[in-house]
């Protein structure tokens, strides 16, 4: 698989970094609330509407017979992005984001083309992470089922992919035949009762001729020989195999009472085999939670879904911020400001919408959902942010008063907006998130927590994944950045497919010794370098600034006498905003610390898309779980590096773990598999 290469990446693994999928439940044997979006690069083209429409139609119908009649598709929600016109009626979105959809309607992958395919890179049994179509392949059906073979049946092979985890049964590069028990020659097919013809093509002449024409020698034929499926085949398996051939209707079973002719074959040389342990794909599918003593066959089912079209929205975030008296110690209440003033100041786009909100015993909006349409604004917002501690704790009133923000503006609900609440203590003023959990999912409101030190309440977890949010830990150790880093993931995170979306590519904390000056760099690749942004915030407890100085890669000199060097004392930062694209190549950085006392100085460098069609490199991850519950704590570390959908290979990732104190941050390797997913399995928290 082609692929970039890059040298060097590090994760700053946060509580739950990346967003889980849009959750699709298995109810009463429907499928419900499937979510299908298409990317906003999409040209605007109604017809991909009507045609998913019709493909999934299809698909469910095909759905219901190869599970026994146990599963249709129930409701699918049809995406479409902001940037098209309001030519068909739709409803704005809630909760519905591409980033999150289990179907997405992108431009080809330049490995597949307009196949379609399933990302999954996790083990046997889990869900893949979302199934990728083309614009060509929805609406040119000729040419697609052509290829790939009718289109709700290519459907329900990816949803195999999708929903259980299963793989594919037909053969790898060098697994297209093996030898059996009594040493036959067989294709590696599944089932073994799909008839057809061995071909080999001369590769110099591209003449086709018969091969494995003596199945009985004992003899493998050679490398260019290939099984061939007959047409005209009765066998009825499988859709991981050939669904393609008309008469395939079902999945492999493992059952010795059950029709033989759909047989699992543990013979065949291919990924199911491989990755399942030699278990059928109904083995795999009955353990899963939509099987496993669920959802039993039913000979009533509708398998026609209900469609509804939703309309990309704007972003709407309101910070939900703490002012109880314990803030007032660390510099807690310095560094959220700080932190939220680069949030609103750079890494929320124009047309995002903000609110703010502070809490302490009680709570008060003071900034309404407010559009970002300028830097006034956004100036305007900053302004408003609080900067005084006192008082309890009232967590419930926080959340509540920033559902009051959304419902009080013009959209009219809190659905699909995200309160970021921070906080740095346990609650002590009713009402309590226990009360308030409903009442938010009542609403359907996304809940992002950071919670500053071990001190915070053990709640916050809990009331993020209850609504669908991220939970974020800051330590305020010296190497910690995840009081940036979650501010910058509640954004990021949700809207990584957009060019509007920053790349971060740098965030890192360094101690610059008393009257010393630090040296660091960063490159810029051809794929980004609009609205770039160094950012540098040095300590609280210092009296006196750093001294930065930027070097071009073309030798130009950014020093504090340079109009895009900006220093703010209040907020402890020094700005360099890049005028037009940064160019190609290494930037260099010196930072001076002038003071008599060593400083800790936070790093962060962000950059876009160089235009709205270039995709750039990005980086996510993820632990293998929310939260930990073995004895001993174990836990495995995911991270993808992409170029748009092409994997980036050879990438050196080192996930930075920050684990509760007495403990320090940790520093893994992660091991490339060579999809461009980096793994670190089975480390112990």
């Amino acid at each position: 698989m082609a692929g970039l290469r890059v040298p060097f990446l590090m994760v700053a693994l946060l509580a739950n970094p990346c967003f889980t999928r849009n959750r699709i439940d298995l109810v009463n044997n429907k499928y419900t609330t499937i979510l299908v979006a298409i990317n906003e690069k999409v040209d605007e083209d109604y017809r991909l509407v009507d045609y998913i429409k019709e493909i999934f139609s299809d698909a469910s119908h095909y759905l219901y017979e190869a599970t026994n009649h146990r599963a249709v598709f129930g409701d699918v929600t049809i995406l479409l992005p902001k940037t098209w016109s309001d030519n068909i009626t739709t409803n704005p979105s809630t909760t519905e984001r591409y980033d999150i959809a289990n179907v997405i309607v992108d431009h080809a992958n330049a490995d597949y083309g307009d196949s379609p395919y399933a990302q999954q890179t996790r083990p046997c049994g889990e869900k893949a992470e979302y199934i990728h179509l083309t614009p060509r392949w929805i609406v040119d059906r000729e040419y697609s089922e052509y290829n790939w073979g009718e289109s709700g049946k290519v459907i329900v092979h990816e949803w195999g992919h999708l929903q259980w985890g299963i793989f594919d049964e037909y053969p790898g590069e060098d697994e297209h035949f093996y030898l059996d028990p009594n040493g036959r020659v067989e294709p590696s097919r599944c089932s073994d009762a799909v008839t057809g013809i061995s071909v080999e093509v001369d590769p110099n002449t591209n003449r086709a001729a018969l091969c494995n024409t003596d199945p009985d020698s004992g003899r493998l034929p050679g490398p260019n020989c290939r099984f061939y499926p007959s047409p005209a085949n009765t066998a009825a398996a499988s859709y991981m195999f050939a669904n393609y051939l008309s008469s395939v209707i079902h999945f492999c079973h493992s059952d010795p009472n059950g029709d033989p002719t759909l047989r699992h074959n543990p013979l065949a040389l291919n990924k199911h085999n491989t990755q399942c342990a030699y278990r059928s794909a109904w083995d795999v599918m009955d353990n899963s939670l939509d099987f496993q003593n669920a959802n039993p066959s039913r000979s009533d089912l509708n398998t026609t879904p209900t469609f509804s079209v939703v309309k990309e929205t704007d972003f709407r975030t309101v910070l939900v911020m703490d002012i109880s008296g314990s803030m007032g110690s660390n510099s807690r209440m310095e560094l959220q400001h700080q932190a939220a003033s680069k949030y609103i100041g750079s890494t929320l786009p124009d047309d995002s919408w903000v609110g703010i909100v502070q809490f302490g015993s009680t709570a008060t909006e003071l900034a309404p959902l407010t559009k970002i349409v300028d830097e006034q604004t956004r100036e305007n917002l900053i302004n408003l942010l609080p900067t005084r501690a006192s008082g309890g704790t009232c967590i419930g009133c926080g959340l509540k008063e920033g559902v009051f923000v959304f419902e009080r503006s013009h959209f009219g609900q809190a659905a699909g907006g995200v309160i970021f609440l921070t906080t740095d203590g346990a609650e002590n003023v009713p009402p309590y998130i226990d009360e308030t959990l409903p009442y938010l999912e009542d609403r359907n409101v996304i809940v992002d927590t950071l919670a500053f030190s071990s001190q915070a309440d053990p709640k916050l977890v809990e009331l993020s994944e209850r609504t669908n949010g991220k939970s974020c830990w800051y330590s305020e150790s010296d190497d910690s950045t995840a009081l940036h880093d979650c501010f910058t993931a509640s954004f990021t995170e949700r809207t990584s497919s957009s060019s509007e979306t920053p790349v971060q590519l740098a965030s890192y904390k360094t101690t610059i010794l008393a009257r010393t000056t630090d040296f660091g760099s960063i490159h810029i690749d051809s794929t980004i370098g609009r609205d770039t942004i160094f950012f540098f915030f040095w300590d609280f407890g210092s009296n006196q600034a750093v001294d930065v100085k930027i070097t071009r890669p073309n030798g130009g000199i950014i020093d504090s006498n340079d109009p895009q060097y900006d220093s703010n004392s209040a907020s402890r930062a020094i700005i360099v905003a890049i005028d037009d694209i940064a160019e190609v190549g290494e930037w260099l950085y010196e930072v001076h610390n002038p003071d008599s006392r060593n400083q800790v100085v936070e790093i962060s460098i962000d950059s876009k898309s160089i235009d709205s069609s270039t995709e750039p490199i990005r980086l996510s991850s993820t632990p293998s779980s929310d939260t930990v519950t073995e004895s001993p704590p174990m836990a495995t570390i995911y991270a993808d590096v992409k170029q748009g959908h092409s994997p980036v290979l050879n990438a050196h990732v080192i996930a930075a773990i920050e684990r509760p104190s007495p403990f320090d941050i940790v520093e893994l390797q992660l091991f490339d598999s060579g999809t461009g997913r980096f793994i670190f399995s089975r480390f112990s928290v």
